[in-house]
């Protein structure tokens, strides 16, 4: 019985693995629908590269954390989920990421370049 108990536990925390893991590709494919529908815009022309970079970017995490994405319905459900008043709060998380994840390569860039030049 115990060793019952012991499987039912490992297994609430697989189903909750994966439940989390689905949820934060999902999170992602948000950010990739949201920069998919800016690009075109002549609206957010001035963040046409950002929006690219962060498109590329999200669909790499989503493929990354579930390879063999089937892509077309995944990006299919999750833009028929997105309500059209998410989109500026998804756009702000989304940018933000990205944001944070630039200025993190940019101090990996100025390490770098501060090695190379024997300071540190």
């Amino acid at each position: 019985m115990r060793y019952l108990g012991i499987c039912a536990a490992a297994a609430a925390m697989a189903f909750s693995g994966a439940a989390n893991a689905q949820e934060l590709v999902t999170s992602d494919l948000r950010c990739v629908v949201v920069f998919a529908s800016m690009i075109p815009n002549p609206q957010y022309a001035q963040l046409k590269d950002s929006a690219s970079a962060g498109l590329f970017y999200f669909l790499g995490r989503a493929e990354g954390r579930q390879p063999g994405l089937d892509l077309g319905p995944q990006l299919k459900r999750v833009r028929e989920e997105l309500q059209i008043t998410q989109y500026a709060d998804e756009g702000r998380r989304c940018f933000s990421a990205l944001k944070q994840k630039n200025e993190q390569l940019k101090a990996l860039g100025a390490e770098a370049q501060q090695a190379r030049r024997g300071v540190g």
